[in-house]
């Protein structure tokens, strides 16, 4: 079984038509965590976020202070993600790839500085993944950084199912996501080998 995730979009509740409770309970203990990123420089809904019970899956919190993690640090983001960790939670920085045409120096180069500026990230969420074979060892050379500096969760965000490779090299990979109205009356098939 691959790694499943699902993405919810500042929303906390999940239901993907299944039509029996004993069909949803099935896929859902089948989902090993949750993505919420939070995009938003609102105190409320970061109070929201913490106080969220994280409960027995894993639960990642993106963070995206600009666009990825700026130049300089950000208090209010910084204090943000130590809340996140002692609620439980896995703190991720966002960092953009513009569907494997972004420069590799310059994703780097906001990896590096994710680290600089927030020392306590557990791990990245990659963003904008175009999931081919074509961009394939554009990804292997970004996850076989990250992996180079420590031991860190990786998250591709691809938004479909993308090319097997995919599922080697990333801790978790995003097949799906979209706000909850339209999750609603999704049909989806989770399960792969």
């Amino acid at each position: 079984m691959k790694n499943i995730v699902l993405i919810f979009l500042l929303s906390f509740i999940f239901s993907c038509g299944m039509e029996s409770k004993v069909e949803e309970e099935k896929y859902l203990s089948n989902v090993n965590g949750t993505v919420l990123p939070v995009y938003s420089y609102n105190f409320t809904v970061w109070d929201q976020v913490v106080s969220f019970p994280a409960g027995s899956k894993k639960f990642f919190v993106v963070i995206n202070p600009f666009n990825g993690p700026g130049v300089v640090v950000d208090y209010y983001n910084s204090e943000f993600v130590s809340a996140i960790k002692e609620g439980g939670k896995i703190p991720l920085g966002y960092v953009y790839s513009s569907w494997g045409v972004r420069d590799l120096q310059e994703v780097e180069d906001d990896i590096d500085l994710w680290l600089k500026l927030y020392p306590e990230i557990e791990g990245f969420f990659i963003d904008e993944v175009e999931g081919t074979s074509e961009t394939f060892y554009y990804y292997k050379e970004i996850t076989s950084y990250i992996r180079s500096l420590g031991n860190f969760f990786i998250v591709l965000n691809v938004g479909t199912f993308p090319d097997e490779a995919y599922f080697d090299v990333a801790d978790l990979v995003v097949i799906f996501e979209n706000s909850l109205d339209k999750v609603e009356n999704l049909q989806v098939s989770p399960f792969r080998d």
